[in-house]
């Protein structure tokens, strides 16, 4: 999971159309569950709040991921195979 985080924030600085405060916010959300992931004891409810924002990010944003990454290695595949990695890992 955390190559498959490594790969969605590589690809942020190439989203076109979005807002830069948005693509910061699920910067910070998918930097979060990094964290938490490398930590000892994850704190579930902290990633179920990020995911949440990721959740949102993606939901409003698809059709611009979409035509963004079309071009590049990250696909909507990438990003809801992550999701559900997130909400399999916080049950």
């Amino acid at each position: 999971m955390i190559t498959l985080i490594n790969k969605l924030l590589a690809s942020l600085p190439e989203i076109q159309g979005v807002d830069s405060e948005e693509i910061e916010n699920v910067k910070d959300d998918l930097e979060m569950i990094q964290e938490q992931l490398k930590s000892d004891a994850p704190k579930k409810n902290r990633i179920g709040k990020a995911l949440a924002g990721i959740k949102k990010f993606v939901g409003e944003f698809s059709m611009k991921l979409a035509v963004t990454l079309a071009a590049g290695a990250v696909t909507g595949t990438d990003w809801n195979m992550f999701l559900q990695q997130v909400e399999d890992f916080i049950k």
